[in-house]
């Protein structure tokens, strides 16, 4: 077993005869009450662990402050693979291919996570053990020493951008510019824009927790985007976005078979009786004639004279109301036709008895012509 105290330098030299040796076991790294375990699989880093606790309560944690599970009261998992079925049994992903998937994305982060928020203090107690260790390879990321080495100095970059930019954000919602999205390059800036492909816009702290990426992932993703202008400040609502969301709630109230309050006048025409509006225009024809009205119920007809009456007080009404107009421009597209349509009911009444006897006319003359020659013949027996 290998042991000693970190100082300043010597955390590099640490790890990279683990990484050149290809040597599988665990690091303990201990600074006070805090004890951080490393674990390697043939030189690779593999899982990180603080405090003697499991990532695996953690995970279930994060997945339903992610939206995407319910979190459930159940016996603590064991193993990745047992925290992958109770995240399975909830999880809002469909098909189960695609949240399996999502699922190890997370599993990776949250140990890029603990790995990158470790900082090895001066005066720390180190000791590395040599073992065989059972990894679930499908599950776990494999970290190379000197990828992480090599990052350390970004990681700090990013996240002192990340802290000044949470002490003072100048916008806290964001929306993705769609006809950029195909400029993403970046594995992270693409998880970030997945969130995001529907076009909404979303609070970054949420947009964080919905991504699943660890703080360095996120803030290096965001950064890229908001730096090619691919993830923008959110427009905020205009007054003509409020006028529309009245009316969506509108809409969903005639969904749900309950009229807005606000919109009753907005009903559909449907939702009127019919005999009720002609009855009312009827009555209001008839006041504007000073007569009275004139009804289609049996027993009740309407003569000739009357009729020639009514025809020529409605002609005499009619040019009063023309030289109305012309005084007054305001007055209604309905009373302007009103007299039009009492004159051709008045019109087709008097014509009837003219129509009768042509069709009486016109049947004799079609009999006698049809049956003229038996006629004759018959004539001419007698």
């Amino acid at each position: 077993m290998q042991t000693g105290v970190i100082t300043a330098d010597n955390f590099s030299q640490i790890l990279r005869p683990i990484s050149q040796r290809r040597q599988s076991g665990e690091l303990v790294i201990t600074s006070g009450d805090d004890v951080t375990k490393i674990l390697f699989d043939k030189g690779k880093i593999v899982e990180v662990t603080k405090n003697e606790s499991t990532n695996y309560e953690v995970l279930l944690e994060k997945l339903t402050l992610a939206g995407i599970m319910q979190y459930e009261d159940v016996e603590a998992p064991q193993s990745y693979e047992q925290t992958c079925e109770v995240f399975l049994k909830t999880a809002s992903i469909k098909p189960e291919e695609v949240a399996r998937e999502k699922f190890q994305l997370a599993v990776k982060e949250l140990i890029y996570e603990q790995l990158y928020s470790f900082k090895p203090h001066t005066g720390a107690l180190y000791s590395f053990e040599m073992k065989g260790i059972e990894v679930e390879t499908d599950m776990l990321p494999s970290i190379p020493v000197n990828q992480y080495l090599l990052e350390l100095p970004d990681v700090e970059e990013i996240l002192t951008r990340s802290s000044a930019f949470e002490a003072e954000p100048p916008f806290e919602i964001v929306q993705l510019v769609p006809e950029k999205k195909d400029d993403i390059r970046d594995f992270y800036a693409e998880q970030i824009g997945a969130v995001l492909l529907s076009g909404e816009s979303m609070i970054i702290d949420d947009l964080k927790l919905r991504s699943l990426l660890s703080d360095y992932h996120f803030w290096r993703g965001f950064f890229q985007l908001t730096d090619a202008e691919i993830l923008i400040q959110a427009a905020e609502e205009d007054e003509g976005d409020e006028e529309t969301s009245v009316q969506t709630e509108y809409m969903e109230d005639q969904d749900a078979g309950e009229p807005h309050p606000e919109h009753v006048s907005d009903a559909e025409p449907d939702q009127v009786d019919t005999e009720d509006v002609l009855s009312f225009l009827e009555n209001a024809i008839d006041e504007s004639f000073d007569a009275e009205p004139i009804h289609d119920s049996e027993g009740e007809d309407v003569t000739l004279t009357q009729a020639k009456e009514a025809l020529a007080e409605s002609d005499n009404q009619q040019v009063e109301g023309e030289e109305t107009r012309k005084s007054s421009p305001s007055t209604s597209s309905a009373q302007n036709r009103a007299p039009s349509g009492m004159n051709r009911t008045l019109l087709h009444s008097a014509a009837i008895p003219h129509i009768v006897n042509f069709l009486i006319l016109a049947a004799v003359l079609v009999c006698f012509f049809v049956y003229w020659q038996p006629f004759f013949v018959y004539m001419g027996r007698a």
